[in-house]
């Protein structure tokens, strides 16, 4: 019932000599036992805590009472086949044991006469579901909410519908679903809220018969990408920039396509809202360990980070560390995409 798998086998045999020599209860049976009292001195209630035993701090005594004394005595061997306290030889077989365990549950397994089983798996800052922890992607997911249809093959891709199929767009247009703007300067129908032909804007109008704001329209795609790619200073478009086949919205209408272009430059994408999303499973966490968050000490240092939990001056990863209430662990593969992110936001601004 206890976790030895928290404590190294030194505590462990520390512990055993500790209350072997202020043992008096020697000879006794299991049902004489009251209570162990041991001097509060040492590592001793650091390690009783880790162990999860149940103890009172009485005129400076460890006082551990009743079931729990019988339990952890029995736990390192103190206790005999014949049921008898014998604190002797629970201290010789440590001792012929300690170098032979590989862990601190190893060692009391060989000394006791009962088999005690590992109790708890402890969630470190390391724990997670890294299946779960990734961007959050529509199937296919694209990097514009931009229709293109059948066109731009398997993967909707605008730049491949710009580039190379000329021939099967003759002029150069493709035909979509999308949201009617019309150009008041030139007339033009457009999908975008401006003019590929006047650069002027434009506004929504809504077909006559049923009062809906999209129709079949052609997109003349050689000037809308020549123009956006002006207008984002590129010589050339990104090799893959994926649209939709088509929109889901009421009136159909698209994002500003170099939003899109944007995305494809910095590696993000879009869900079906415009957003872009990361999944991770939020564990609530109070603490960690510099070397599991793979974090160096100057690092952590200039965030904030100069004391552990104990108050004592950070100088190893393995101290263990209070985590400050506005700060948050994410995945490093969260982390990589947010930056991708704040670029792409950093180019829209």
């Amino acid at each position: 019932m206890f976790e030895f798998q928290a404590v190294t086998i030194q505590e462990l045999e520390e512990l055993a000599h500790t209350i072997h020599e202020h043992l008096q209860m020697e000879g006794k049976g299991m049902h004489e036992v009251g209570e162990l009292a041991i001097p509060l001195a040492g590592n001793i209630k650091s390690v009783l805590e880790r162990l999860n035993v149940p103890h009172k701090v009485i005129n400076g005594n460890i006082v551990v009472s009743q079931d729990y004394a019988k339990s952890l005595l029995v736990s390192l061997g103190f206790v005999d086949t014949n049921g008898k306290i014998d604190g002797a030889s629970a201290i010789a077989n440590i001792e012929r044991y300690v170098e032979k365990a590989q862990s601190a549950l190893e060692l009391a397994n060989a000394v006791s006469q009962v088999k005690l089983e590992k109790r708890s798996t402890f969630i470190g800052a390391r724990i997670g579901r890294p299946e779960k922890a990734r961007e959050r992607l529509m199937q296919p997911a694209p990097n514009a909410l931009f229709p293109i249809g059948d066109y731009g093959g398997r993967d909707r891709n605008i730049t491949d519908a710009y580039e190379k199929e000329e021939k099967k767009f003759g002029d150069k247009k493709i035909k979509v679903e999308i949201a009617r703007y019309k150009c008041d300067t030139c007339g033009r129908i457009v999908g975008m809220p401006y003019c590929y032909d006047c650069g002027r804007p434009t506004r929504i109008e809504r077909v006559d018969s049923d009062e809906k704001a999209y129709d079949e329209i052609e997109i003349d795609i050689d000037k809308m990408m020549t123009g956006a790619m002006k207008r984002l200073g590129l010589v050339k478009l990104p090799n893959l920039v994926k649209g939709v086949k088509g929109l889901i919205n009421k009136d159909k209408i698209a994002e500003p396509i170099e939003k899109g272009i944007l995305r494809a430059i910095y590696g993000v994408y879009t869900f079906k809202d415009g957003t872009s999303r990361f999944d991770a499973t939020d564990a609530p966490i109070t603490h960690f360990y510099p070397r599991e968050i793979g974090t160096d000490i100057e690092t952590l240092k200039r965030l904030g980070y100069d004391k552990d939990y104990l108050g004592r001056d950070l100088t190893s990863d393995d101290q263990l560390i209070e985590l400050k209430h506005q700060d948050v662990i994410i995945n490093k593969r969260g982390a990589e995409y947010f930056v991708k992110v704040a670029k792409f936001v950093d180019a829209v601004a």
